[in-house]
């Protein structure tokens, strides 16, 4: 008996009691106005009613604070997917139902919306990797000069929020990812660029260049453990796995690990000595100061160039120290 007055209470006290019953006699903007979020239950209500209010911006807003507070909820993913899709953003609403699928405990309608979204990504990345250059999306982005703008006033969750849906108006994320990761980090929103980095290889994990730039942005962030393990992963999934190791290399040189990034380039060597392998190596080890090692592989290098051998020009590297 004490337990159903307890169940009693707990129901008669629901302060969501009124929003509900509004969404229930389809008045989603008086539910909305009676909602007053005070835990993720109360987020994921508003922001259905808010979106059945079609008002589908704010709506992302509250779920964004459900899943801040319930990250592993299911049912929220799946609505954020649903804004999403409503807001024009199919690259942003896949990998949400995506994450609706693997928080899922039950049966649901999610995996049709999953099989619909990446029907169209698919499609996309295939013409993307036919080198379609009107997908990829070239030259300075459309929407650079007002996001630079807000983000002088300091706006600059705004600044993001614009980068983000002009990345997801596409239905795969490649299409336009890149330009978004280097313009996020054109104003520093680092953390920002690696959560479109870090989706863009959920949507193709045998994508190289996306794995390399994740592994580029953590070791900017001083997080070199996740960058080592990016590499290694871009490594492992590369068809080309030397040519890979040079741009790994690249990276790391790049951002201040030049030590590193001449240690990559000789691993790469146990693919195959070739002479743009050790001329690479060559050069890297000079720009490190180790100038006797490098002068022997850039010997070496030269003597299996016939080109070079016929220049008569040496082992003097042409790259420039840096």
């Amino acid at each position: 008996m004490r337990r159903l007055v307890w169940l009693l209470l707990i129901f008669g006290c629901d302060p969501y009691r009124d929003g509900e019953r509004l969404l229930v006699h389809s008045d989603p903007k008086a539910a909305a106005a009676a909602i007053h979020p005070r835990d993720a239950r109360g987020h994921m209500l508003r922001a259905q009613a808010l979106l059945a209010a079609h008002e589908a911006g704010e709506a992302r807003i509250e779920i964004r604070f459900a899943l801040a507070l319930k990250p592993k909820d299911a049912e929220s993913w799946a609505l954020l997917a649903r804004i999403e899709r409503e807001l024009g953003h199919p690259g942003l609403a896949l990998p949400a139902i995506q994450r609706a699928v693997d928080q899922s405990y039950e049966r649901h309608d999610f995996e049709t919306t999953l099989a619909e979204l990446k029907i169209v990504r698919d499609q996309q990345l295939a013409q993307l990797k036919k080198g379609n250059a009107a997908l990829a999306a070239g030259g300075e982005p459309t929407v650079a000069g007002p996001v630079r703008e807000w983000e002088k006033q300091g706006a600059h969750q705004r600044a993001v929020e614009a980068v983000l849906d002009w990345v997801g108006a596409e239905p795969s994320l490649h299409a336009r990812g890149f330009s978004g990761i280097d313009l996020l980090e054109s104003f520093g929103e680092h953390e920002a660029a690696v959560e479109l980095a870090l989706k863009m290889v959920d949507e193709d994990p045998a994508d190289v260049e996306a794995r390399l730039a994740v592994a580029r942005l953590y070791l900017r962030l001083g997080r070199t453990g996740r960058a080592e393990q990016e590499i290694d992963e871009a490594i492992y999934v590369a068809v080309d796995r030397p040519r890979a190791m040079r741009r790994a290399a690249d990276v790391l040189e790049k951002t201040g690990r030049r030590r590193a990034a001449c240690s990559m380039l000789s691993r790469a060597l146990a693919f195959g000595v070739k002479a743009d392998g050790l001329r690479a190596l060559g050069e890297c080890l000079q720009r490190d100061g180790q100038t006797e090692q490098a002068q022997a592989i850039l010997d070496r290098a030269c003597s299996m160039d016939p080109a070079c051998q016929a220049a008569g020009t040496g082992s003097v590297p042409t790259t420039p120290g840096r």
